[in-house]
Parts: structure tokens; sequence; C-alpha cells
């Protein structure tokens, strides 16, 4: 690769401040430049997420009572997920393909943005068992995301692009374990929420991440020419159903 031309403030009339700059200096440059560029594309997010730890953090200095041990559990995780997400958009790979056009991109935002609508809605005085089904399925989501986050790594993205094909650990099992997981999260909580508004929301969520999945699997085909026979033996979402 070609280095590029610096134009020094001492050039005379002949060029002779006309150099060139090493190629690995320059690639280095190019290196971050992408890097602080897709920061800056991901700082909603991360914003976001500190958000979200810091009311977290505030959250758990109330008192809880013995039987919300899965609500802590749940709230733990969830913490440790954001702290996860912060972690690995400042360090991940750049993407070897992206989607094309608006439309991805809107998917990716809408699929992140819904499940945070459930924030608006309050939760209603728990009919048993209800409670703690919600409680359960919250818990199971929230670690089940955790942990496929870290094992996804610095391959996570929001919007459908390709920066690294997973396919060990839950992705051996299924291609989207962390939407997965997600979903039942969310599903436990518009289950806590006792209101056609929650059902409706985790409706809305379901709906953005199948049309999320749908632009990823077409970047991650483009991108790996292995993974079409991966997706042939894997299910999408759970194993043995869908």
């Amino acid at each position: 690769m070609a280095g590029s031309l610096i134009v020094t403030p001492g050039a005379g009339r002949h060029g002779a401040g006309v150099t060139q700059s090493p190629p690995q200096q320059s690639d280095k440059r190019q290196t971050w430049r992408s890097r602080l560029a897709d920061i800056a594309a991901a700082s909603p997010v991360l914003l976001w997420c500190v958000f979200g730890l810091g009311g977290s953090v505030y959250a758990l200095q109330n008192r809880l009572d013995a039987g919300d041990g899965l609500m802590l559990a749940t709230r733990i995780a969830n913490m440790a997920f954001l702290a996860a997400l912060v972690f690995f958009i400042l360090l991940r790979r750049p993407p070897h393909a992206k989607g094309e056009g608006l439309a991805p991109r809107l998917s990716g935002a809408a699929g992140f943005a819904a499940p945070m609508l459930l924030l608006l809605v309050a939760p209603a005085v728990p009919l048993a068992p209800l409670p703690l089904v919600a409680a359960l399925l919250s818990c199971l989501g929230a670690t089940g995301a955790l942990f496929v986050l870290l094992w996804l790594g610095r391959a996570f993205a929001i919007t459908p692009q390709a920066r690294g094909l997973v396919t060990g650990g839950p992705y051996r099992y299924a291609r989207h374990p962390l939407y997965a997981a997600e979903l039942a999260l969310v599903a436990g909580a518009a289950l806590m929420s006792q209101q056609p508004w929650g059902a409706l929301i985790f409706a809305l969520s379901a709906a953005m991440q199948f049309v999320r999945m749908a632009y990823e699997e077409k970047v991650l085909a483009r991108a790996y020419p292995q993974y079409a026979e991966y997706a042939r033996r894997t299910a999408r979402l759970i194993p043995g159903v869908y």
C-alpha cells in the first residue's frame, strides 16, 4: 500500500519538502481513524450503557427483601452485561462487511431500543405465580445474555455487520443465542408489568429482532462463504424448535 504524501512547511520551489510517509505509519493512522469513527457511531449506545449502570448501582442501594433474590441476580447480571457491552464496543474488531442501505441500520437500532420502552410501563400488583415466572425468565435471560456476549467478544455488533464468524460455544447450537436470551429477558419484564402495553412492547421487540436477524444473516453469508453450511446445521433461535 502506497504511503500518503505530506507537504512540510519548509517546502522549496523544487519540491524538497515533499516526503512520503512510511506505509506502516499511514496504516496505523487509518486504523485509529476507523476505530474512533466506530466508537463515535456507537456513542448513543455507550451513553445508554453508562446511564443504565448508574441507575442499577443506585437501585442496588435500596433494601431488597429476602424474596428478591432472583431480581437481585438479574440486576447484577444486567450490570455485568452493560459493562461488557462498553468493553467490547471500545475494543471490537473492524467490520468486514455491513448491511447496505438504511433499513439494516434501522432494524439494528430498533431491535436494541424497543425493549427500553418497558421502562415506561410501571409494574402491576403481583398476582401469584406470575412474579416468580417473570423473575425466573428475566434472570435466565440476563445471565444467558451475559454468557453469550462474553463468548461473542470482539465480534459483537449492534447493526447488521460482519466482525467475525463465531460458531463455537452457544453458537454451535443456534445462530442467534444472544437475541434468544434478550427476548427471554424482555418477556420476563413484560410479564412483570401484567399490562397489555407490556405484551405489545414484547411483540414489537420480537418483530424487530427477526428483521434484524434476517439482515444480519445476509451480511454474514456475503462475508463468509462457510456461513451457508453453518446455517444449514444450526437452529436460528432455539435448537430443535426454530
